[in-house]
């Protein structure tokens, strides 16, 4: 009961919360979305793979291994609907991936809001910041990479 208590009283956290702002500011945009250099370390590869960066944000599965009510239905529905989202706008033409991933982020607060709710009220904000992080700040470009070929999609 004290860990969903610490939970709620931090919500998002200061340093989460933080976190979702300086991955949609433009430098860090243009860092995820530029090409890794030839001979790049795997971490650098793995930043800027869109979809596998996503897949490493495993933090719905800790919150239910550590967390009473989280279950792991609840840890899989956000994780999933985290990197397919993430998968969804990389392959979306430029000028849809920004609509395309408010509107999954959207969805994710709608369905964070169910009465009920779908997992602990302590942490409901956590499905909708993975989101919110992952799809709408990570996966969509601030503008088209210059120089790039396919900067109009």
């Amino acid at each position: 009961m004290a860990v969903v208590a610490l939970a709620a009283r931090r919500g998002p956290g200061r340093r989460r919360g933080r976190r979702v702002v300086a991955n949609s500011l433009e430098p860090a945009k243009r860092l995820y979305h530029q090409r890794a250099a030839s001979g790049a370390s795997v971490v650098e590869r793995v930043v800027r793979n869109h979809v596998a960066f996503s897949a490493l944000h495993l933090h719905p599965f800790l919150v239910a291994a550590l967390f009473p009510g989280a279950g792991w239905a609840w840890a899989a529905g956000w994780y999933v609907a985290a990197v397919l989202g993430v998968g969804l706008v990389v392959v979306l033409p430029l000028h849809l991936k920004r609509p395309a991933a408010m509107g999954l982020a959207t969805l994710a607060v709608l369905v964070a809001a169910v009465p009920g709710g779908l997992g602990p009220e302590a942490i409901g904000w956590l499905g909708p910041v993975l989101v919110l992080k992952l799809v709408v700040a990570h996966a969509v470009p601030e503008r088209a990479p210059a120089g790039r070929p396919d900067a109009g999609r």
